[in-house]
């Protein structure tokens, strides 16, 4: 039976540790032949420095079985050979007869060299896999092939905030917006049942409680039969892309809304003016102030969309509110507006807000309300209190009723976002027949910057 085991057996008689059974397996193991009726030290001299003969001396004197995995040993497997390391499992059991008497050591060894380095490979093969996906930018997942998530990389839970193996299985969709999930889950339950990959734009809870854009990709691989046999997906966060494409669809409608404003407004002061003027030179005249006025009043406003505006720049409230109004009164008509309050500066940010706010509503005065006849009035009017700017827009409306709109156009939605968001102050409405009247109250600290 020894001499037919796969694996090395020898049994080691007395206190020299002689042998006196041997089977294939080991001569093949140590390198040697030859071995029976001779000590363990002379046959293997080498392996007597590395304490093995130490161990086999303990075993005999105290009846204690030895255990060792994996065991470095160096033997020179051939006559004058060089030295070899090898990695053994192996036993040295005490041979004790029924009176207690020790007559040998029963050795039962097994070369692991090969499965042990193997494993060390795979081990150090693992341990690079995890440094590359814990070490790039991006939050790595995957799943087995019926979608239960089983692997997050360490950038899921520190962007997520959640604890290590919270999101495995399905609570990963917990993770979404509500008003995302299901559409997620219909993208993801299509592309587990026909492999296609998986892509998708969602809200995902980051660890500060707010929800941000990402982009989902996931691609499966399978085996030599096409059977699915993982799925390997990253999560990339989109959320400032998203916000500046965003902007920049918000820039491009303002910047359509502005041109047709143009429009409208040269259409009304060529009106305007060819209505009071008493020749067509002077018509030519006035007509080209207003032109230039409307000119300098787009100037104040063309920070909102520039990246060159001096950000210690600073403007008056009154200047800013003469050159928006301008083009569209008549020259040094007090009766069709007046304007009143103590000096205020303003910042660059806050000039930018205000200049939008005033040109939206100056605008939407001659287009609709008291500037698009000679007869209608504006007052602005303005004062400091308690570090806040109370501001005040009364229009007044002698030729007809003014009706409150029913939809808010583009424009007043750009005014009342500058007012409440860049400001952060209040803005409240007054529909009159006679006229609008427009309320707004702004922090002075917000309107320094």
């Amino acid at each position: 039976m020894f001499a037919q085991a796969p694996s090395a057996v020898a049994m080691l008689g007395g206190p020299d540790h002689v042998f006196e059974v041997v089977n294939a397996a080991y001569e093949e193991l140590v390198g040697r032949k030859n071995l029976i009726g001779r000590a363990v030290a002379e046959v293997l001299p080498e392996v007597v420095n590395q304490g093995f003969i130490e161990l086999l001396d303990r075993v005999f004197e105290t009846g204690e079985p030895f255990v060792g995995r994996a065991v470095p040993v160096e033997l020179s497997r051939t006559p004058g050979g060089p030295m070899e390391e090898r990695l053994i499992d192996f036993v040295y059991q005490p041979l004790t007869s029924v009176a207690g008497l020790r007559s040998g050591v029963f050795v039962q060894a097994t070369d692991v060299t090969h499965a042990a380095r193997a494993e060390d490979a795979l081990r150090a093969s693992e341990a690079k896999y995890e440094a590359m996906v814990n070490a790039i930018d991006q939050m790595l997942w995957s799943t087995r092939p019926d979608g239960f998530h089983d692997y997050y990389n360490d950038r899921w839970y520190e962007y997520t905030g959640v604890p290590y193996g919270s999101t495995d299985g399905e609570a990963w969709n917990g993770m979404f917006h509500p008003d995302d999930q299901e559409r997620a889950w219909q993208v993801w339950r299509q592309s587990l049942a026909t492999g296609e990959p998986y892509h998708i734009e969602y809200r995902l809870r980051h660890r500060s409680g707010q929800y941000r854009w990402v982009i989902g990709r996931a691609q499966c691989i399978r085996d030599a039969n096409g059977e699915i046999m993982r799925w390997f997906g990253t999560c990339t966060d989109i959320h400032d892309l998203k916000e500046a494409e965003e902007a920049r669809q918000l820039l491009l409608r303002e910047m359509n809304h502005r041109v047709k404003n143009l429009f409208a407004i040269a259409s009304g002061m060529i009106t305007m003016t060819a209505r009071t003027a008493p020749s067509v030179n002077e018509m030519s005249e006035r007509l080209r102030g207003r032109l230039g006025a409307l000119a300098k009043a787009h100037e104040l406003i063309r920070s909102a969309i520039a990246t060159d505006a001096d950000s210690s720049q600073k403007s008056s409230l009154l200047s800013l509110v003469e050159e928006v109004t301008r083009p569209h009164v008549e020259p040094a008509d007090g009766r069709q507006l007046s304007i009143s309050g103590p000096e205020v500066w303003l910042g660059k940010d806050a000039s930018t807000s205000l200049a939008l706010i005033f040109h939206e509503l100056a605008t939407n005065a001659a287009k609709y309300g008291a500037l698009h006849s000679h007869d209608g009035a504006i007052a602005i009017e303005w004062a400091v209190a308690d570090d806040q700017l109370e501001l005040h827009w009364k229009e007044t409306v002698a030729d007809r009723e003014i009706h409150p709109p029913t939809l808010a156009g583009f424009g007043s939605k750009l005014a009342n976002s500058s007012a409440t968001g860049q400001l952060r102050g209040e803005i409240s409405y007054d529909w009159r027949a006679s006229g609008v009247h427009i309320h707004f109250r702004l922090p002075m600290e917000q309107l320094q910057r």
